[in-house]
């Protein structure tokens, strides 16, 4: 293996920088993922920011936000790439242009990052592991909260009739606007998202634009148009009816997305091959649980 790049994997490197042109990122990542930069094999986290409260000064400050947290994100690292015939490579002059079907891989393996930070969310999501403070990161109570009140983030669907779906839209809504700590709301003025899998987008969006639908029984007044938007969640299986309200306006977003390192490209011939060279992009992050207050899970299975 080698680091120097030939000929070719400086013509394969400069298009792939001009694909990304920086952040891997998606609409999905951006709007579910607290993005945080890393230069340790992993983080810990005290998640004290989401207890913070002003208080009166009185002699000395209070730094005291009741039970104390410990949440560790390790890092992992990732990979994918392709091989080329050497003597493909040797025919390249400082003249030529990548093939089409080079262009082709490059652009498609560029994307393959964001798409796979996006099924981890989702797989994150799915698994419902624990959070920071020890509870399934949905969970309708949270006993290591001290003085919390409504913290509630799971709900159980009414279905996927779009007048289920009204009803449990606003009902999300609802629960968002109750979670408090210490009295102090963790939601204000919240900004809702629905992240939906790609076969309810189409209910989701009639809720969202127009001003009457049919409710099964009757037209009604559709009193949600305009009050939320959607994002599809691509990863999610099409037999999963299960959906996510998130407030995109909370303190933290409820996933962690840890970076260490964005994808690097290395060079390399196979000492068992001879006749092929392998280009790679190796990149080092992870997922973890953020804010459980900034979401609610509608289950629907």
């Amino acid at each position: 293996m080698y680091n120097q790049l030939s000929l070719l994997g400086k013509k394969i490197q400069a298009t792939w920088s001009k694909i990304l042109q920086g952040d891997v990122s998606s609409e999905l990542i951006d709007n579910l993922a607290e993005k945080v930069d890393s230069k340790k094999d992993k983080e810990t986290f005290s998640f004290t920011y989401l207890f913070s409260k002003i208080r009166e000064w009185i002699d000395s400050a209070i730094y005291e936000t009741g039970k104390q947290f410990e949440y560790i994100i390790k890092h992992k690292k990732w990979q994918v790439g392709f091989q080329i015939d050497n003597d493909t490579k040797e025919d390249i002059k400082a003249d030529s242009v990548l093939s089409a079907d080079l262009q082709l891989q490059i652009k498609s393996l560029a994307n393959e990052f964001p798409g796979h930070k996006e099924e981890l969310i989702n797989d994150a999501l799915e698994l419902n592991g624990n959070a920071f403070d020890k509870t399934a990161f949905f969970a309708d109570s949270r006993p290591n909260i001290v003085d919390g009140e409504n913290l509630d983030n799971i709900a159980t669907g009414s279905g996927i009739t779009i007048a289920n779906i009204a009803t449990d839209i606003q009902a999300a809504m609802i629960q968002l606007d109750a979670m408090k700590i210490k009295k102090k709301a963790l939601n204000k003025n919240a900004q809702f998202l629905a992240v939906v899998p790609t076969h309810l987008y189409m209910l989701f969006n009639r809720l969202k634009t127009v001003d009457r639908y049919y409710n099964g029984a009757t037209d009604t007044d559709n009193d949600l148009k305009n009050t939320f938007k959607i994002i599809k969640n691509y990863s999610q299986s099409t037999l999963n009816n299960d959906w996510y309200m998130v407030n995109t306006n909370s303190k933290m977003k409820p996933i962690i997305l840890q970076k260490r390192q964005e994808p690097e490209m290395t060079e390399s011939i196979d000492k068992d091959d001879m006749d092929v060279t392998k280009f790679n992009w190796k990149a080092r992050y992870a997922v973890g649980y953020g804010n459980p207050f900034s979401i609610i899970f509608i289950n629907n299975s």
